[in-house]
């Protein structure tokens, strides 16, 4: 991908936007942060939620669960 803007044919005008985009799109996951995972998530975290705070951490009901 060429991304020097100043240079281009005249024929063809720089869509600076769609640039940017394939941009982002092609790099976005190479610096992923791993996240910290608690060995006690399940026996002492989860009983401790609220009905309301379980369905948003782990996207179901706790009878699904």
């Amino acid at each position: 991908m060429n991304l020097d803007l100043n240079e281009h044919d005249d024929d063809h005008e720089v869509d600076v936007p769609a640039v940017l985009l394939q941009l982002v799109t092609a790099t976005r996951y190479l610096q992923r942060p791993e996240a910290p995972k608690s060995k006690h998530f399940v026996e002492y975290l989860i009983p401790a939620l609220d009905d309301g705070r379980f369905k948003e951490e782990v996207r179901m009901s706790r009878q699904s669960f």
